[in-house]
């Protein structure tokens, strides 16, 4: 099991140097960073799973049990757990990747790991500069600044075509939506303890951030779940799969409202925003329920 981080969200400690310069006036960027500079210098491994389990009783003196799944305790996240075998099956003769993503965006971490890996070039387009592209630049990402991320990367790609591979949102094809069920499926069999019904192979909720919508629909393939919950955080629902879309009241560029944070350090614009609906649906439980909450960064 990997070990809960500190509950340290920036506030009055944030560090403010030449690292972090460029966002230092946003101290959960700055934690943001701090703790993925973090978990990189660390020695976790892809193939090991990390989660950790808390137990609360609401007013209705219902227990409630929230298994979350901390792929945070990754470099790159849940894409790490992917992108070796996503890259083997890209030919040889691309020496140049390219990507365009916000600046929030975690694979861009993942994607900078493999190619350094491999010895390739990687290349980001996005339009502001934040913890997590800071990270992906520390790995040998190239940083391209515009307006318009994801159409300058096509046109780059485009005028570079002979050994250029553009990569698609997300990371989401066919292929990779199957290896986030695979992964899934090893994970439930990892914690099948902790399923309430004894007659089901099934939490009895799942919760997630729903960005590119692979990971979700990756766990809905994998049917871990009774019910699934997709926190839109671009405010955008997907058609597909059927689940159930939650908008959240903000802005994609806004944090996670102060006090509705997780106990642990987690992606200020993406996963954080997941806590809030994950302590809704413990609060207003009628009978005991698991609440299965995955952290991707």
């Amino acid at each position: 099991m990997g070990q809960t981080q500190s509950n340290n969200h920036g506030g009055n400690h944030a560090i403010k140097n030449e690292e972090t310069a460029l966002f230092a006036d946003d101290p959960l960027l700055v934690a943001d960073y701090e703790k993925r500079k973090q978990v990189c210098m660390g020695s976790a491994d892809d193939k090991q799973l990390y989660y950790t389990v808390a137990e609360y009783k609401n007013d209705n003196r219902v227990t409630v049990k929230v298994v979350c799944i901390r792929d945070d305790m990754l470099c790159g996240g849940t894409k790490s757990r992917i992108t070796k075998a996503y890259f083997d099956t890209i030919g040889a003769q691309y020496t140049t990747f390219v990507y365009s993503t916000t600046a929030f965006g975690g694979a861009q971490i993942a994607i900078a790991l493999e190619c350094r890996a491999r010895g390739k070039k990687f290349i980001v387009f996005t339009d502001n500069y934040g913890a997590y592209t800071k990270i992906a630049a520390n790995i040998g990402a190239v940083i391209m600044m515009s307006a318009d991320p994801h159409n300058a990367a096509i046109k780059y790609t485009k005028d570079n075509n002979s050994n250029t591979f553009l990569l698609p949102n997300g990371l989401r094809t066919p292929a990779n939506v199957d290896l986030i069920k695979q992964h899934a499926n090893r994970m439930r069999n990892t914690l099948r303890g902790f399923i309430r019904d004894k007659n089901s192979d099934k939490f009895d909720e799942c919760i997630c951030a729903v960005g590119s919508g692979a990971l979700i629909t990756g766990l809905y393939e994998a049917a871990i779940a009774k019910e699934y919950y997709g926190v839109c955080v671009f405010g955008k629902a997907y058609n597909s799969p059927p689940v159930n879309y939650i908008i959240p009241d903000m802005p994609f560029e806004q944090p996670y409202k102060r006090g509705q944070e997780p106990p642990f350090v987690s992606a200020s614009r993406y996963d954080a925003k997941i806590w809030e609906y994950v302590m809704q649906h413990v609060n207003a439980a009628t009978k005991p329920k698991v609440i299965l909450a995955w952290f991707v960064m």
